[in-house]
């Protein structure tokens, strides 16, 4: 998959803001509403994301970056 630098750094904004990691914000993208290519639908994502200013869902499979299990 070919994405702009703009968009895998806006990627990574939002996986940060969210406390998750980029692998669980790329599905949600891919998962979308949105039909035709996976770019396309990971460049709607990203505007739909940053115009709503929209969370991402809560619940148990969301992924959290660097969760680490107690020492």
């Amino acid at each position: 998959m070919r994405l702009e630098g703009a968009y895998w750094e806006a990627l990574e904004e939002i996986a940060r803001r969210e406390a998750s990691d980029l692998e669980y914000v790329l599905d949600l993208a891919a998962s979308g509403p949105h039909r035709g290519n996976l770019s396309s639908a990971i460049r709607l994502f990203v505007l739909a994301y940053f115009r709503d200013k929209r969370r991402l869902p809560r619940g148990p499979a969301r992924r959290r970056a660097n969760h680490r299990a107690p020492v």
